[in-house]
């Protein structure tokens, strides 16, 4: 993959993980896993849109 495919990749990841909680990069480590383990149907519904 380019260097663009990548950002570009990682970027939508972000927007992704903040369409599930706004507040997802202030949270601790511990609290984001928890996130991306076991988000709920409407959290992973708003990350699926996104990306």
């Amino acid at each position: 993959m380019t260097l663009t495919i990548t950002s570009n990749i990682r970027a939508a990841a972000k927007r992704a993980l903040m369409a599930g909680s706004a507040d997802y990069f202030s949270w601790t480590e511990e609290a984001q896993e928890q996130l991306r383990a076991k988000a709920d149907a409407e959290a992973r519904c708003r990350m699926q849109q996104v990306l």
